[in-house]
C-alpha cells in the first residue's frame, strides 16, 4: 500500500471524529522495513500478533482519565528515618507502592544506591516532597536559611496560575527545621514562592518553594510547617495535597520538542497558499501532527493504558521508524511493562539515532510542561483536523494552539515578553481560541501589578488588562474556560480597573535603588533645588541602616512621594494605614508615603521602614505594641531631641503610663506628643541595650504567629509591660532620664 494511502487509514484519529479504518486495526511494520523498532515494541515472540482496536473504546478510556484521579485514595508517605524509604518508592509489576512521599532525609542520609532508585521512581511518575537539601539529588542547588530565616515569610514568585500549587495564594508563613534548606535559582524550576524577608540585601533569590518536572514525574520543594491561619496558608497547604498528587489529566511534553512544533506550525501557514510547495507542506504537517500523536502516545503509557500507547506507538512507527524520539518513547513504554531487555535496546538505538541527527538526547531532568487534558485534546484534534484537510483556517487553528502551548510555558516560567508575543500571534490568527484573551489579560495584570512598574505602565496595563478579560466574558464557556473561569475573569476585570483608578493617583516616574522602589513625579518642584538621585540613595542608606542592626532585610519596599500633604490623602488605602506620627507620611504595609521635602526624606524614611519592618513580621497576626514601634522608629531616625525632652520629664515625676503610650495618636498637644515619642524610645533602647538588637525580629514574628502583644513580651522579657515600665523608672533597666547605661 502506499504510504500516504497507508497513513490515512491509520491516523484518522480525531477525537470525537472517527471512521471505519479503526475498525481494521493498526498495521505493524513489516519485517522487511523497520524491522529493528519492531522488534523493540513487541518482542519478537510477538511480531506476527495484530492487535485490534476500537476507537470509540480509546476515546471513553482517554476522557475518563480527563475525570480526574485513578479510582482510590492516594497513597502518602513520609519518610523520616532511612529504612522507610525503600518500602516508600518501591514499585511492584509497574505500579508504585506511593503516589506521594514526603521526603524527611538530608542528603547524607540517601547513599548513592537509594538516590538512584529515588530518581528512578520520580522519573516514573512519582510525586516527591522535600524540605532538605536531598534536592541535590535531583542536581538541584541547595542554599541554607541562616537562624533568622527559620521563622520566615514566603512570597509568590511566579505569575499567577502559572501552577496549580499557587492558586489563590500571595503569601505565606512558615517554619522550618535546622536541615531544612532553601533552593537556588534553576532553569529547570518552577519558581513557587520566594524568600520574601531574607536577612541581607539579596544577591541570590532563595526559594522556599520550587516545582521540578523530572521524567514522567516531579518534586515539590516545600517548607516543613505552613502557618494555617496567617495569609494564604491554609490554601497553599490545600493546594500541595490536591495539586501535586499524580494526575491523569495532564499530558507531559518536553518543551524542546513543542519548541521546534511550533516553529513546523509556523513555516506551515507560509505554505498553505503555495500549491507548488504541496509536497514540503506535507511532510511539515506530517511532523506536527506526529509530534502531537507521540505526545499522546506518552501519555497513554504514563497513565497505564499499554495495549492504547501500543497501538499509537505501531502507527508512528511505521513512518517515522528512524526518529529518535519514537525509540524513547518505546523505551519507556517497554520500562513501565518491565521488558528492559527491550527497554535498553530501544534505548540504545535511541542514543544512535540522536549522535547521528546531532541532537541531544534529552534526560529525565529535561525541561516538560504538563498541559491541562482538556488543552491537550483541543490542539490534538487542531493537528489531525490540519493534516487531512490542510486549509488555512485549519493549519492556522494548529499553529495557533501550539502557540498557545508555547506561551504558557513561557509565562509560567517568568518570560511574559515572549508569551505576550506567542499568544498575540495565536489571536490574530484565530480570535475565537478562548483562552487566548484570557492569559493576555493575566499577563498584562502580572506586569502592572509588578511594583517596579511605573505609574504610567500600571495604568496602561490594568487597563489593557480589563479589556482582553472583558473579550473573555463575551466568549461561551468551554471545557477549557468553564463557567468559573468566567466568573473569575470578570472578578480580574473589575480588580483591574480598580487598580488602574488607584494607580492614576498615585506619582508617574518609578526609580529603584537597591531594595527601594521609589515613586515620585519628575515635575514636581521640590526635586529642582535638591538632586533627586542623591537624596534618595541617601534616604536608602539611612534607612536600611536603622534596621540593619536587626538583622533583617525587606524587598521590596515602596516609597511613594506624592507632592503635598492632599495628594497624599488621596492616595491612601481605605484600610491597612498605620497610626501616623508626621502628618507628611504614612505607612501601609510595605508603602511607605511621604510628602516631605527632600531634606526631611532620610529622618522620615528611616522612621518609616522601621514600621514597614514591624507590619512586615508581625502580618496576618497581633501588631506590636504602639510604644514599642514607635519607640524603634523613633530610635532609628538618629534624633535625640525628644529622648532628651522625655529625660527632663521624668526626672521631674512626669512618666506616662502604658495605656498613654499606646495612646499616641490621641495625644493634643505638640509637648505630650514628644514626650510619648521620646519615652518610648529611651524604653525600647533599654530593652535592646539589656536583651540586644537581635532579639527583636523573634519578638515581633511571635506576635505574627499568634502570640499577644502581652504573652509575647513574656516570653521576651519575662515581665509584662507595666511591670517593666516600673523597673525601668527604678533604674533597673538603666536610668531613664539619662538613656540607657
Amino acid at each position: 500500500m502506499p504510504r500516504a494511502k497507508r497513513w490515512r487509514r491509520c491516523c484518522n484519529y480525531r477525537l470525537g471524529s472517527f471512521d471505519r479504518a479503526w475498525l481494521r486495526g493498526i498495521p505493524l511494520p513489516s519485517p522487511g522495513c523497520h524491522t529493528s523498532l519492531g522488534c523493540v515494541v513487541l518482542g519478537y515472540e510477538e511480531m506476527l500478533v495484530t492487535k485490534r482496536i476500537v476507537m470509540l473504546a480509546l476515546i471513553a478510556a482517554c476522557l475518563g482519565s480527563a475525570s480526574g484521579q485513578e479510582v482510590g485514595a492516594i497513597r502518602q508517605a513520609v519518610v523520616d528515618k532511612p529504612e522507610l524509604l525503600a518500602g516508600a518508592i518501591a514499585v511492584t509489576d509497574g505500579r508504585r507502592a506511593n503516589d506521594v512521599v514526603w521526603l524527611r532525609l538530608t542528603q547524607a542520609q540517601v547513599p548513592e544506591p537509594s538516590a538512584q532508585a529515588l530518581r528512578a521512581w520520580v522519573n516514573n511518575g512519582g510525586t516527591l516532597w522535600t524540605e532538605t537539601d536531598a534536592a541535590a539529588v535531583f542536581g538541584l542547588r541547595v542554599l541554607r536559611p541562616t537562624m533568622r530565616e527559620l521563622y520566615g515569610h514566603g512570597r509568590r514568585a511566579c505569575a499567577p496560575m502559572a501552577s496549580p500549587l499557587v492558586a489563590g495564594v500571595n503569601d505565606i508563613w512558615y517554619r522550618l527545621e535546622p536541615t531544612a534548606a532553601f533552593l537556588g535559582p534553576d532553569p529547570r524550576l518552577l519558581a513557587l514562592l520566594r524568600v520574601a524577608d531574607p536577612t541581607e540585601p539579596p544577591t541570590v533569590a532563595k526559594l522556599v518553594s520550587a516545582e521540578l518536572s523530572y521524567g514522567s514525574g516531579r518534586v515539590i520543594h516545600r517548607p516543613s510547617e505552613i502557618h494555617q491561619t496567617r495569609a494564604d496558608g491554609k490554601t497553599f497547604e490545600a493546594n500541595l495535597r490536591l495539586g501535586s498528587t499524580p494526575s491523569l489529566d495532564e499530558v507531559v511534553i518536553p518543551v524542546e520538542t513543542l519548541t521546534a512544533t511550533q516553529k513546523r506550525c509556523a513555516e506551515t501557514v507560509a505554505l498553505v497558499a503555495k500549491p507548488e510547495q504541496a509536497a514540503d507542506l506535507k511532510n511539515r504537517l506530517l511532523s506536527v501532527f506526529l509530534a502531537y500523536r507521540l505526545w499522546w502516545a506518552e501519555h497513554l503509557t504514563n497513565s497505564g493504558k499499554f495495549d492504547d500507547a501500543l497501538a499509537q506507538l505501531r502507527a508512528v512507527a511505521a513512518d517515522l521508524p528512524q526518529d529518535p524520539d519514537v525509540y524513547l518513547a518505546v523505551a519507556h513504554w517497554n520500562e513501565r511493562q518491565n521488558r528492559q531487555e527491550a527497554a535498553d535496546q530501544a534505548r540504545g538505538q535511541a542514543t544512535a539515532a540522536y549522535a547521528a541527527a546531532k541532537r541531544a538526547m534529552p534526560s529525565a531532568d529535561t525541561k516538560r510542561l504538563r498541559v491541562p487534558w482538556s488543552s491537550f485534546v483541543l490542539s490534538v484534534n487542531a493537528a489531525g483536523a490540519a493534516w487531512d484537510k490542510p486549509t488555512r483556517e485549519n493549519v492556522a487553528l494548529v499553529a495557533a494552539r501550539t502557540n498557545h502551548l508555547v506561551a504558557l510555558d513561557n509565562y509560567r516560567r517568568g518570560e511574559l515578553a515572549t508569551a505576550e508575543r506567542l499568544w498575540q500571534e495565536a489571536f490574530r490568527s484565530r480570535p475565537d481560541q478562548s483562552l487566548t484573551p484570557f492569559y493576555l489579560g493575566l499577563t498584562y495584570r502580572t506586569w502592572a501589578d509588578d511594583p517596579r512598574a511605573s505609574g504610567r505602565e500600571r495604568v496602561a496595563w490594568y487597563n489593557t488588562a480589563a479589556g482582553w478579560f472583558d473579550a473573555t466574558c463575551l466568549l461561551p464557556p468551554t471545557t477549557e474556560l468553564d463557567a468559573p473561569a468566567l466568573g473569575q475573569a470578570r472578578n480580574l476585570a473589575e480588580t483591574s480597573r480598580n487598580g488602574a483608578v488607584q494607580s492614576a493617583k498615585e506619582p508617574p516616574d518609578v526609580l529603584a535603588r537597591g531594595g527601594f522602589i521609589y515613586r515620585y513625579d519628575a515635575a514636581d518642584p521640590r526635586f529642582r533645588t535638591s538632586p533627586l538621585l542623591a537624596s534618595l540613595q541617601a534616604s536608602f542608606d539611612s534607612a536600611y541602616q536603622g534596621v540593619a542592626q536587626y538583622g533583617v532585610w525587606l524587598d521590596p519596599t515602596e516609597v511613594l512621594l506624592p507632592t503635598d500633604d492632599f495628594a497624599l490623602r488621596t492616595m491612601l488605602p481605605s484600610t491597612g494605614v498605620t497610626r501616623q506620627i508626621y502628618p507628611t507620611s504614612a505607612t501601609a504595609g510595605r508603602r511607605i508615603y511621604l510628602a516631605g521635602t527632600p531634606l526631611t526624606l532620610d529622618r522620615q524614611c528611616r522612621h518609616e521602614f522601621v514600621r514597614v519592618v514591624c507590619n512586615a513580621l508581625t502580618e496576618g497576626g497581633f501588631p506590636p505594641p504602639v510604644w514599642f514601634e514607635v519607640g524603634l522608629a523613633s530610635s532609628a531616625e538618629n534624633d535625640d531631641y525628644r529622648s532628651r525632652l522625655a529625660g527632663i520629664n521624668i526626672r521631674g515625676g512626669r512618666v506616662m503610663s502604658i495605656e498613654q503610650l499606646n495612646d499616641a495618636q490621641n495625644l493634643r498637644s505638640r509637648d505630650a506628643l514628644d514626650h510619648c515619642l521620646g519615652q518610648s524610645e529611651l524604653m525600647v533602647k533599654a530593652l535592646l541595650v539589656r536583651f540586644g538588637p537581635q532579639t527583636v525580629v523573634p519578638f515581633l514574628m511571635s506576635m505574627g504567629w499568634g502570640a499577644s502583644p502581652e504573652v509575647a513580651f513574656v516570653n521576651w522579657t519575662g515581665l509584662g509591660q507595666a511591670q517593666f515600665l516600673t523597673a525601668w523608672v527604678n533604674g533597673q533597666f538603666g536610668a531613664p532620664g539619662n538613656g540607657p547605661r
